[in-house]
């Protein structure tokens, strides 16, 4: 058998696993796929508060929105370990809370400005009242950093520079964010807070240099690329929503080798104009719209950072007994809040041996899509999920020129836009 034929049929065992209706089909078609795979963990996210690792999806003031990308109230886990052992196993999990550029923009604000504004200080007491302590002064900053690698301006390094010294300085201050939080920071601990950020930053941007993290830069290349060519065969002509999806659906397959299902069903919302998210409404009338290509990135961002949150599960090594990552999210913004809820996982398999993960999303997702493509375009497109097309894509995969593709795609738009 090929590495293809192998890949095609762990790719058809894991979705079969994690695709499950409850943990307790997940665990019997785990044990009867065993065999491939027995060195994968399935993180499962079952509709059960009594689970052993609780989930959380929480809105303060209906602004503040805090969340995983989880379906449900809690996660199982399922692996050859479980299946082997008759009594309780014990697991420990890493857990994170991460901000993104919404959120952390308040708590700079906060620190570094004369008289913070109304909006910042309800913003930052309304984290600090809902969260605990030690869950804020732990807060971290790799999403935010990862939003902003590239603005490389002055204005915009200081800035970055003034947002991590204000974190640090959530630990430093040990009080309350209050309208004086800002000048105690300031007066007391601003200039040693900044040499500390100095250190993480200058440790991020090494990391960067040396390409550690480069792949987000190419996430979000194709993340943009995915939109624009959904925005260029809406465009195109005045068929049926039906027929321009099925169309994306070729053309990302014959284009990129790869499907990736929350993308696409973000582009579902935007062809169909179903307005499930608030990013497929900003994307409507583009002629419209000043910069729409910098629109169409900042929106490329919000989805890559949800697609972060899925490689973070399975970003530390499986030692001590830690079985797997959970991130969490602060975040002011609705784009953010809609991706997430709109493509809730349902299960996340770990490879034991490496950081590679393979994403279940909610079945209901599936089933919106199917309501929205109907029975006969879907058999049309069944071709695609099969041996033979996913050896075509495995086989080019690598060989998709992302960046020049994303290149042509924008002039194409542009030009289309009349811009």
């Amino acid at each position: 058998m090929n590495n293809s034929a192998r890949q095609y049929d762990l790719n058809a065992s894991l979705q079969y696993v994690g695709s499950s209706i409850n943990r307790s089909e997940a665990l019997c078609r785990y044990i009867e796929q065993g065999d491939i795979l027995k060195e994968w963990r399935f993180i499962y996210a079952d509709y059960s508060v009594n689970g052993p690792f609780k989930l959380r999806r929480e809105v303060f003031n209906e602004k503040c929105y805090v969340s995983t990308i989880f379906r449900g109230n809690s996660l199982w886990i399922i692996d050859k370990d479980v299946v082997s052992n008759s009594g309780t196993v014990a697991f420990m999990i890493g857990m994170g809370t991460y901000l993104d550029s919404n959120a952390a923009s308040y708590i700079r604000s906060l620190a570094y400005e004369e008289v913070p504004n109304l909006e910042v200080v309800s913003n930052c007491t309304s984290m600090d009242k809902n969260m605990d302590f030690n869950e804020m002064k732990n807060l971290n900053p790799y999403l935010y950093l990862l939003e902003n690698q590239n603005n490389k301006s002055l204005k915009s390094i200081e800035r970055v520079r003034e947002t991590i010294s204000a974190l640090i300085g959530i630990e430093m201050m040990n009080e309350n964010f209050s309208q004086e939080w800002g000048s105690k920071f300031r007066n007391k601990h601003s200039q040693e807070a900044m040499k500390k950020a100095d250190i993480l930053l200058r440790k991020f941007y090494t990391d960067l240099e040396i390409g550690d993290i480069a792949k987000n830069d190419y996430l979000i290349d194709l993340m943009e690329l995915i939109l624009i060519k959904a925005k260029l065969i809406e465009y195109s002509s005045n068929r049926s929503p039906e027929n321009k999806f099925e169309e994306l659906m070729n053309v990302v397959h014959n284009d990129l080798s790869m499907f990736m299902f929350r993308e696409l069903v973000i582009c579902a919302d935007i062809i169909f104009r179903s307005n499930k998210t608030q990013l497929s409404q900003k994307l409507h009338s583009l002629q419209n719209k000043k910069n729409p290509l910098d629109l169409i990135r900042n929106c490329a961002r919000d989805l890559g950072m949800v697609r972060m949150m899925d490689f973070l599960t399975n970003s530390i090594p499986d030692r001590n007994g830690t079985a797997f990552y959970v991130a969490n999210i602060v975040t002011f913004d609705k784009d953010v809040m809609d991706i997430i809820k709109v493509t809730e996982v349902n299960a996340i398999a770990l490879h034991r041996e490496s950081h590679f993960i393979h994403v279940i999303f909610n079945s209901e997702i599936q089933n919106w899509l199917t309501e929205k493509l109907g029975e006969k375009r879907l058999q049309r497109l069944a071709h695609l999920q099969s041996f033979q097309k996913f050896d075509s894509r495995f086989k080019n995969k690598g060989n998709t020129n992302i960046k020049q593709q994303l290149i042509n795609d924008r002039k194409k738009l542009i030009e289309l836009l009349g811009k």
